[in-house]
């Protein structure tokens, strides 16, 4: 309720104890001495009390809740009294463009002058109050409440402004007529000034700025992406192809934008060494919000995050170093001190909610253990389809283990001196005949030896088969292709990591074993049934390891779905499935980049058995992905105007005033 009372720019900013002391006397008097309720469901009456647990806030909570100055010379809670900062001339603004106070003294961008604001950097990076000195400043504080003044209003989130300036949208890019000037006061980067045409003011395109061109691709690269069910919004409804510009951005949209689809949506747009440092930044901070952190690592990140930001401050004019973008170089600190970032995102908390009053959607146990949703049907399946399923779920089964390994060394002996394809071939070919014969006599010679389950395995599945458009196994909402072709969501994407022989050629005698990747599109969703149980498989269409499959030179993995392979073993189990899905690369429309998927509507206690497996996540190690950044060292001012297109900006004075 206080949420819906106080926020937007009319919010009481520090006056927000008049609204929080009703709220505070409240809580004191839930947690003292309770309140009598009536509990509907039991029918009586008990004493409920109630304290908070947790808050999350903002960078703007440190004003009005800590008394923290959050703008100015000194708005930065980490660097306090040694906050590098300075004043524009013409917007006015205070920035914090010098980042390079944190790279190592040797570091070679200290040196350059052109590139930065025209002065080498010599001096030292702030260093954070220890806990025995912030406690010497706040111990004799008297707090007097009641402040008459307000808040400016909500600032606008680096993530917002980053798009905001590429897309050149009004009011949320941080380029314009003034941040032009500033440069032009600063002696810097004057190729870049602005000139006045009549009562409007012509930008030369800054090697930031899109031409009509790009803006379309990149509004469209979005406008096309499909998420799988939960992932965030509905993307494509937030992008105005008209307008070219994005609207009703939440925070949520934002973090998902910023870590996953921008990085994709720009590969073929944008000079390389600005659309790298952007996409270093993205990367960064999906490192820092992913479930998995390596903590000897992260002084890495953090060396690695230093450079990304120099760079950002070579391309993008000084206006766009607020305190929201200065803050980020100090996140691998928070994350040393609280952990991962996303345990302290609002939306993980929420997602364990329920709302009185309304059903209750299905259950998590059958999400996890697997549940068909939508299409049912029984169908007749050809032997030979039936054979493909029922072979690689025997090839999966602890059970039938050495089963497998006795007839391979059978074939061996009648295939003596063959290649090892070929073993493999005719092993396959001829395993789900011998098994059945062989589980038979067993069941007459000594029958205690054989398990319920491999009785009912080598009795083999029902040639009539219940197919499914959809299933919930695993956390994840797997859909077939067809189904995808006409939702709004991409549901079908799925991934498999599977420990295989890799032949080279045909002719290869000398196979690996090794741990793989696949990649591939659900095609159909069977239940085998055994008469006993039932066992869910999903038929796929898979990428060529080989052929189709690669790692790019930023650590993404491209699929071309042009070269399909493994059509001989379709088929996965469904409790196998991890979820992916796919973006088309604009730089290679051929072919498509993988995205990791995520679990939803899940507990911990319900994805894994015993705390053991508590700690395996399926997630793209994006530490890897954070490769080491180039340091470019050339100090010319080329750079920073685009020569490929001459597609500059128009404004209004008026219309900048926010820049």
């Amino acid at each position: 309720m206080l949420s819906i009372l106080i926020s937007g720019p009319k919010q009481p900013g520090n006056d927000i104890d008049v609204y929080l002391a009703p709220l505070i006397e409240d809580l004191k008097k839930l947690w003292d001495e309770g309140e009598r309720v009536y509990d509907e469901y039991r029918k009586e009456t008990f004493t409920l009390r109630a304290m908070i647990f947790c808050t999350i806030n903002d960078f703007p909570a440190y004003g009005n809740l800590s008394g923290h100055v959050v703008k100015g010379y000194k708005a930065c809670p980490i660097c306090e009294d040694d906050t590098k900062a300075v004043q524009l001339k013409s917007s006015k603004k205070v920035v914090y463009p010098f980042q390079r106070v944190f790279l190592p003294r040797n570091h070679p961008y200290r040196r350059l002058r052109k590139a930065f604001n025209g002065e080498p950097e010599h001096r030292s990076p702030p260093k954070p109050l220890t806990g025995k000195q912030v406690y010497e400043r706040v111990k004799d504080i008297n707090c007097v409440f009641g402040k008459p003044y307000k808040s400016l209003g909500d600032k606008l989130c680096y993530k917002k402004s980053l798009i905001g300036t590429l897309l050149n949208m009004p009011g949320k890019t941080k380029d314009g007529e003034k941040a032009r000037n500033d440069m032009v006061k600063m002696g810097i980067r004057l190729e870049l000034k602005p000139t006045k045409k009549g009562k409007r003011y012509y930008l030369p395109p800054a090697c930031y700025t899109l031409s009509k061109k790009e803006k379309k691709v990149l509004c469209e690269s979005l406008h096309n992406v499909k998420v799988p069910s939960g992932y965030s919004s509905n993307i494509p409804n937030l992008v105005s192809l008209k307008d070219l510009k994005l609207v009703g951005l939440k925070s949520h949209d934002c973090h998902t934008l910023m870590q996953e689809i921008l990085p994709i949506a720009i590969r073929s747009i944008l000079p390389k060494q600005v659309r790298q440092a952007i996409i270093r930044l993205c990367l960064f901070f999906k490192a820092i919000c992913s479930r998995v952190l390596d903590p000897g690592k992260l002084d890495s990140l953090q060396s690695q995050l230093i450079v990304t930001l120099c760079q950002l401050e070579m391309y993008f004019p000084p206006s766009f170093f607020d305190i929201m973008v200065h803050l980020v170089v100090h996140l691998v600190r928070e994350v040393k001190l609280c952990g991962p970032v996303y345990l302290r995102y609002c939306i993980e908390h929420l997602e364990e909610l329920e709302t009185l009053g309304l059903p209750k959607p299905r259950q998590n146990k059958e999400r996890v253990q697997g549940i068909g949703t939508v299409g049912r049907k029984v169908l007749n399946l050809s032997r030979e389809i039936v054979d493909q399923a029922y072979l690689y779920i025997l090839q999966q089964v602890d059970e039938v283990q050495p089963y497998l390994a006795d007839h391979m060394n059978l074939i061996r002996q009648e295939y003596h001196g063959r290649g090892e394809k070929i073993l493999r071939d005719e092993h396959n070919r001829s395993f789900i005949r011998w098994f059945q014969e062989k589980v038979d006599r067993d069941l007459k010679q000594t029958p205690n030896d054989v398990s319920e389950d491999i009785r009912w395995l080598a009795f083999g599945p029902d040639a009539n088969v219940v197919s499914y458009e959809g299933y919930d196994i695993n956390g994840y909402c797997f859909n077939t292709k067809r189904r995808d072709a006409s939702s709004t969501t991409q549901n079908s994407g799925v991934s498999l990591v599977a420990s295989a022989l890799h032949f080279s050629s045909a002719k290869d005698s000398n196979p690996q074993h090794a741990k793989m990747n696949y990649y591939g599109m659900t095609e159909d969703i069977f239940e085998l049934d055994f008469v006993q149980f039932r066992v869910p498989v999903f038929k796929c269409n898979w990428v060529d390891i080989g052929k189709g499959v690669n790692i790019d030179d930023m650590g993404y993995t491209v699929v071309n779905f042009n070269k399909p392979g493994h059509c001989d073993e379709p088929f996965i189990m469904a409790s196998q499935a991890k979820q992916v899905f796919y973006m088309i690369d604009l730089a290679d429309t051929s072919k498509s980049v993988v995205i990791q998927g995520k679990k939803h509507g899940v507990a911990v206690a319900d994805l894994v058995p015993n705390e053991d497996e508590h700690d395996q996540v399926d997630e793209i190690p994006v530490f890897s992905m954070f490769q080491n950044t180039p340091v470019q060292v050339d100090d010319s001012t080329d750079h920073h105007l685009r020569g490929d297109h001459n597609e500059g900006v128009w404004v209004v004075p008026d219309s900048t005033t926010n820049n």
